[in-house]
């Protein structure tokens, strides 16, 4: 007879603290609450990274480079987060509890469910709108998916994701000649 383990609540390497379940600052990217959008779980961690754009020129007879900096780069933005959930596939046995799971969020909601979802705002091409307090006091109110990592996961009711985004801005761009609109821009 195979004894086939329970799934814990939460992975041990995952034990969010009480604060950050009731009052954590939530991640969500895509077109909340009408559209596709990823509300990701608590203890998701996003690690920001930002350059400055500058250009380094060599002069003989100095030691080091005389720098020139001409802005700031977009923020390079890595999500990880891992998803845990009760199933691994769609075990319920139910549409209708389906989807009320769907409506309830991840918790109830199986692990292929919970990639699927990541995997339509994954695909979309556009900028997507972020929520998150952080990201707005940093100025950062859209991002552009770049890079999505899924490793192969140990048990079936705990998925490491990982996802890279760069920082991005509505931009208002009018092309114009000295003096002239082009022709459709007014």
């Amino acid at each position: 007879m195979k004894i086939i383990p329970t799934p814990p609540i939460a992975p041990a390497s995952y034990l969010p603290d009480a604060f950050e379940l009731l009052f954590g600052d939530d991640l969500i990217v895509g077109d909340y609450p009408a559209g596709t959008y990823i509300r990701f779980p608590p203890g998701t961690k996003v690690t920001l990274r930002q350059n400055k754009i500058m250009s380094k020129t060599h002069v003989n007879g100095l030691d080091g480079t005389i720098k020139e900096v001409s802005g700031v780069g977009d923020f390079q933005i890595t999500i990880e987060a891992r998803l845990v959930a009760l199933t691994y596939s769609s075990l319920l046995g139910s549409k209708t509890i389906e989807g009320i799971a769907s409506k309830a969020g991840y918790a109830l909601q199986s692990l292929l469910t919970q990639l699927k979802n990541i995997r339509k705002v994954w695909e979309m091409t556009e900028h997507l709108p972020v929520t998150n307090e952080r990201l707005d006091a940093l100025g950062i109110e859209y991002i552009v998916l770049e890079t999505f990592h899924i490793p192969d996961n140990a048990t079936y009711y705990d998925q490491a994701v990982r996802i890279e985004a760069l920082s991005d801005h509505d931009y208002d761009l009018a092309l114009e000649r000295i003096g002239q609109s082009v022709q459709g821009v007014p």
